[in-house]
C-alpha cells in the first residue's frame, strides 16, 4: 500500500487528505463544494491528463 501512494499524484493525494481532515467539521454542503473544488484542480493538472492518455491507450 505504501508503494501505491508514493506513486500516486501528489496533488490528488493533498486534495484527499484535505478533505479528510475536514470531514468531521464540514457540513454536507462545505463538503460538497470542498470536493468539486478539489475535482477542478484535479482534472485541470498535467497529471490527470497523462493519466487519462495512459487510460485511453489501453482501452484502445
Amino acid at each position: 500500500m505504501a508503494r501505491r501512494l508514493a506513486d500516486s499524484p501528489p496533488r490528488a493525494l493533498a486534495a484527499i487528505k484535505r478533505g479528510m481532515n475536514r470531514a468531521f467539521e464540514a457540513t454536507l454542503e462545505e463538503a460538497l463544494d470542498d470536493e468539486a473544488r478539489a475535482m477542478a484542480e484535479c482534472v485541470g493538472s498535467p497529471e490527470f491528463a497523462r493519466a487519462m492518455r495512459e487510460f485511453l491507450a489501453k482501452r484502445g
